[in-house]
């Protein structure tokens, strides 16, 4: 599956919200903008992480196929 910044934006927008909830923070008015741009970030962040989990999952893959290594119900072709 494919993915965007745009994919996570919805939940970052939702963890960008909540750091004016924190102890530390929620006597400070909300910016909208700044909330957007934070939002952004963390989405940023977490397309970098899909990124890195889907590679891994991938190159695991490989190499248990190149080692002989099979999953659970796959069966070897020949």
């Amino acid at each position: 599956m494919s993915t965007t910044i745009e994919t996570w934006l919805p939940e970052a927008r939702e963890i960008a919200a909540q750091c004016w909830c924190d102890d530390t923070t929620k006597h400070i008015e909300m910016i909208p903008e700044l909330a957007e741009v934070v939002a952004y970030k963390i989405a940023a962040w977490m397309e970098t992480g899909a990124f890195h989990a889907r590679n891994e999952a991938y190159w695991r893959e490989r190499a248990q196929r190149a080692e002989g290594v099979f999953t659970v119900g796959e069966q070897q072709a020949g």
